[in-house]
């Protein structure tokens, strides 16, 4: 039998389920579990997935960001090498979000072949090339790297660091704020200014000690 089946970006399948409320209207969840799950997921619904994975069906809701202002964003985090932050579109909001680690970073430092006591792993690799030639070694690392990258994604956790709110829809201003946890925490207001500025003024300051700075 057909399921509706999502797959979130850490590779989990979640399935449609639907049951009756007292109004007599049907309220959709995806669970793990397959049994019982629904063919399709019904007109005027849509599945929402979280930057840290978690998904959810709601309403389809009308999008007051347009792709353009999404790629602007998306773009500037790629321009400063930010690549491993995520963004979540919802409402009038554009938040970028920044991993508690760098799944990237931390597998280019493994080498399985050093994974060895002191002193062995070192002549094992050098052994290892001697025999195989370095490209079968490299590729070799660079598999074992990348499988290890994919399983430090799955474990990464994203918190909210900088903001854009859409505070003037006929002119496309943005209100800037970036999240503080001092005193009672929350968004911390900075400028309003068009996207493509804001996003050039702002950006640059995400993962450097000088964002705690911004004021």
């Amino acid at each position: 039998m057909r399921a509706f089946e999502y797959i979130n970006r850490k590779g989990a399948s979640y399935y449609l389920h639907g049951r009756a409320v007292r109004d007599g209207t049907t309220r959709y969840t995806l669970k793990r579990t397959k049994e019982g799950a629904l063919a399709e997921l019904p007109h005027g619904y849509e599945v929402v997935e979280s930057v840290n994975g978690q998904a959810s069906v709601r309403r389809t809701r009308v999008r007051h960001i347009s792709p353009e202002e999404e790629a602007i964003v998306s773009y500037g985090l790629k321009q400063h090498d930010l690549s491993d932050y995520r963004l979540e579109i919802q409402g009038l909001h554009i938040t970028v979000f920044e991993p508690d680690r760098n799944p990237a970073a931390l597998a280019a430092e493994f080498n399985p072949l050093k994974t060895m006591p002191a002193g062995i792993g070192a002549r094992v690799e050098a052994m290892v090339r001697e025999r195989f030639g370095e490209e079968v070694v490299d590729q070799y690392i660079r598999e074992r790297q990348e499988a290890l990258r994919q399983q430090f994604e799955g474990t990464v956790r994203y918190t909210p660091a900088l903001r854009f709110k859409l505070v003037d829809r006929k002119n496309r201003v943005f209100e800037v704020a970036r999240m503080t946890y001092r005193g009672d925490g929350g968004w911390h207001a900075l400028d309003s200014l068009p996207l493509t500025t804001a996003v050039a003024k702002y950006v640059k300051y995400l993962g450097c000690e000088s964002f705690f700075e911004l004021i």
